[in-house]
């Protein structure tokens, strides 16, 4: 697959974002769709979190979303991250990450942290320099539920 990788801060549209979603929806447990309130998950991200995208050409094939606000703690916070599944393989969310960590180092933050309940992501963020420093069982869907963490 021949690819024009670019990333960029800040530019998804509304129409890509809810495209992306709609594409990666099934392959979190549970579905994100099922959960949230796609307007107002795209407001609050775009005012309030830094949005990474990386683009094949124009077309989004993967997404990043962190807090880099919290002054007091110095923690950053991973709240979304996500590739179409024909990108995976690529390095994107290593790109996508490193870039998330150097905008939050810029931003003052110290450590990043990351929830997963998926096990493929978990070895990626252990692959990019996170630690595991938390698990627990969450019951109602069987499911181990990871936080990691990468000091910056």
């Amino acid at each position: 697959m021949s690819m024009t990788l670019n990333y960029r801060i800040g530019t998804v549209s509304f129409a890509d974002f809810q495209s992306f979603l709609s594409e990666v929806d099934k392959e979190f447990v549970p579905p994100i769709l099922s959960r949230i309130d796609i307007n107002a998950y795209y407001e609050k991200l775009s005012k309030y979190a830094t949005l990474i995208e990386c683009y094949d050409k124009e077309k989004l094939v993967g997404i990043s979303a962190s807090y880099d606000n919290n002054y007091e703690t110095k923690h950053a916070f991973v709240t979304f991250i996500a590739v179409l599944k024909k990108y995976r393989g690529n390095n994107i969310a290593g790109s996508l990450l490193a870039k998330l960590e150097e905008h939050a180092k810029a931003s003052g933050m110290k450590i990043v942290g990351i929830d997963t309940n998926n096990e493929v992501a978990k070895a990626c963020y252990i692959k990019n320099g996170y630690k595991l420093k938390e698990q627990h069982l969450i019951k109602e869907c069987n499911l181990i539920r990871y936080y990691l963490e990468k000091e910056l």
